[in-house]
């Protein structure tokens, strides 16, 4: 998908202007060649991922919970 046209449907979605959408820079996740249909691109959970990130041991160290 063009970025003229991601930006167009960001903004009809959220109702800002196209312009303002431009400025802020958003880019779809993964890229622009991407052909493998097995991956999983989709929306991601940010609250599984904040808490995977917490409990990790080796970010944490010494098998602490590290808040950030």
């Amino acid at each position: 998908m063009p970025q003229h046209e991601l930006n167009r449907r960001i903004a009809a979605a959220t109702g800002e202007s196209v312009g303002a959408i431009a400025r802020l820079g958003f880019q779809l996740d993964g890229p622009a060649t991407f052909t493998h249909l097995d991956d999983d691109l989709g929306p991601i959970d940010w609250d599984a991922e904040q808490a995977r990130r917490r409990t990790n041991p080796a970010r944490c160290g010494r098998g602490r919970v590290a808040f950030h």
